[in-house]
């Protein structure tokens, strides 16, 4: 516990620290001064007001163009009102009251958009920042709706408070073609197997962005962009790409209350051949976990540019509260992936060799066994689109692994798993956002076993509940059942996320935990758990930062009791 004040200490000075260094101070320069309200300029506006002693055309700026040069300045801010002041050769600026949007006409918009926009844009302050951002926003929400080409004009007249809106939104266009120049190092399948978009659906930018970031990520291409052209004879999209070297190293590092320091890092090979086959592997180490992995997705079908041979091989030692066990695995397996107009879809059938030594548990000590893995993954486009922000979309995963007795495995088993994460936007078109979010895990597994001494079952076909991953207010894999784990368990976290405005980068979040289990076959025990809590989310310059606090109430189960779990991170997601 000691160690989680002592990150919550670190954490409260990072704050401090921020806050600290933004604060303007009230002197601007020589002989300027802001009389109440200070605000802090960037450096091109301080050069134009106050000069440069380094540049001798700019040492000395004339007092006339200073004021002018500074009201320009406030004005860029919403201050229209401020007063200048002349004291014994000193000039004082009252800034004024920042002038606010109160009164808004829209013209050329749906009544649905004409309304999301007057929410969003009314009692904003009135700055060029926020217009611009007024601009791009109606512009981002006509593009997504098949309006390739958009206008938008934004006039003002501050002294009334008000803003009108024209908006010229173009013909609704399909996608009909993308003019790409030709590759010797790529097929043409390889740009078709990673577009998140078909030809002859309707244009939405959103899409034509992820398929850039799915290149890029990939290693395919050094850096992609598509332009949109819009004329009389309709719209042409136009691909233009930079190809680098194909062999990418990733480090990275983050840190948890759970798993103290976790280091992270993969090397990828993005094209062996023509067909963008590739070659992987990945490392994650932390005191829980130490987990490495070799892997490849050969594209060898030239009739099923989609379809991939996957083999692979992984190691990892797990170090948990129930069992320490490492596994080896070893993996034949074929992925499947396509795209519709919403959604990504990822299908995997193959055999999987497993062998598994645990040091400590109630688990066999050494086990090995032939398994028959499945798994169906459907992620939305806006899910994979802000995944590094996460506010909207969803990803689902249905999974199944399966053995028999006498087809190299001394017992039958088999389990089957739902899991799933979906982000609502609640307002988006609002300045005020409030993302819900929504985890679920439906799990069992079906066997003869019994979870008793000398149980045959390895700890991969066991459910360990509690920690960040879904009981938060108990501590990592608590939830064991004695150390035998569960044969069925039910998951839902329901959470809240506030963004208070989109200038600081803290989120205060809300949430709620359920859980229900089961030491039988497809079946739940009486009795649940439960755990309310509060968190922070902050998005720094360096990656998010998070934490949380839950309590954990026990409901009509016997073995546990309440607790309450303080947890942080760095670098770990909604």
């Amino acid at each position: 516990m000691k160690f989680q004040w002592i990150c919550v200490f670190i954490f409260f000075l990072i704050f401090v620290t921020h806050c600290a260094s933004i604060r303007p101070k009230r002197e601007l320069c020589k002989n300027i001064y802001f009389k109440n309200d200070v605000i802090k300029l960037n450096k091109n506006e301080k050069i134009f007001i106050c000069g440069d002693k380094n540049v001798k055309v700019w040492s000395e700026i004339p007092r006339n163009q200073a004021i002018q040069q500074l009201k320009i300045a406030l004005m860029h801010r919403g201050f229209f009102n401020s007063k200048v002041e002349t004291n014994n050769g000193k000039i004082q600026i009252d800034i004024g009251p920042q002038t606010t949007i109160k009164s808004i006409e829209v013209y050329g918009a749906s009544e649905d958009l004409s309304y999301d926009i007057s929410q969003y844009v009314y009692r904003q302050k009135l700055t060029t920042k926020v217009i611009e951002q007024i601009k791009n926003k109606i512009i981002i929400k006509l593009r997504n709706s098949g309006y390739a080409c958009p206008r938008v004009n934004i006039q003002s007249i501050p002294t009334k408070e008000f803003i009108r809106i024209d908006i010229e939104s173009g013909a609704k266009y399909l996608i009909k073609k993308v003019v790409r120049e030709n590759s010797t190092l790529f097929s043409e399948s390889v740009f078709d197997r990673y577009q998140a978009f078909d030809i002859g659906q309707s244009f939405n930018a959103t899409l034509l962005e992820l398929s850039s970031q799915r290149f890029v990520n990939k290693g395919i291409l050094q850096s992609s962009y598509y332009y949109v052209l819009c004329d009389d004879n309709g719209v042409t999209i136009s691909h233009s790409f930079l190809v680098g070297k194909p062999k990418i190293l990733r480090l990275g590092f983050g840190a948890t209350t759970e798993e103290i320091l976790i280091f992270r890092g993969s090397f990828l090979n993005s094209r062996l051949d023509r067909e963008s086959s590739e070659l992987n592997s990945q490392f994650y180490l932390s005191p829980r976990l130490q987990e490495f992995e070799l892997g490849s997705m050969l594209y060898l079908f030239e009739n099923f540019p989609k379809v991939s041979w996957s083999p692979g091989i992984q190691i990892s030692r797990e170090d948990e509260p129930a069992f320490t066990s490492t596994l080896l695995e070893t993996q034949l397996g074929f992925m499947f992936r396509t795209d519709d107009e919403y959604r990504l879809y990822q299908i995997y059938l193959g055999p999987t060799h497993n062998y598994r030594v645990t040091e400590i548990g109630n688990n066999p000590s050494e086990v090995a066994y032939l398994s028959l893995n499945a798994s169906i993954s459907i992620k939305s486009h806006d899910f994979e689109y802000y995944y590094v922000s996460p506010k909207k979309g969803y990803e689902t995963r249905l999974f199944l692994q399966s053995q028999w007795a006498g087809i190299a495995s001394v017992i039958k088993a088999h389990e089957v798993s739902w899991t799933g994460t979906l982000l609502h936007d609640l307002y988006d078109f609002s300045k005020s956002t409030s993302i819900l979010g929504l985890r679920w895990m439906i799990s069992t597994t079906f066997t003869d076993e019994k979870l008793i001494k000398g149980t045959k079952l390895p700890p991969s076909y066991l459910i360990f509940l509690g920690g960040d991953d879904n009981l938060r207010g108990f501590k990592r894999k608590q939830i064991d059942n004695k150390g035998f784990g569960y044969l069925t368990a039910f998951y839902l976290g329901l959470e809240s996320r506030f963004i208070l405005n989109h200038i600081t980068s803290f989120q205060p979040l809300a949430f709620v935990d359920y859980a229900k289990v089961g030491t039988q076959s497809s079946k739940l025990d009486a009795g649940y758990f439960w755990s309310p809590g509060f968190g922070l989310r902050w998005a720094s310059p360096i990656g998010a930062f998070r934490g949380t606090y839950a309590l954990g109430f026990v409901e009509d189960i016997i073995g546990y009791k309440q607790e309450s779990v303080l947890f942080l991170s760095y670098g770990k997601e909604f």
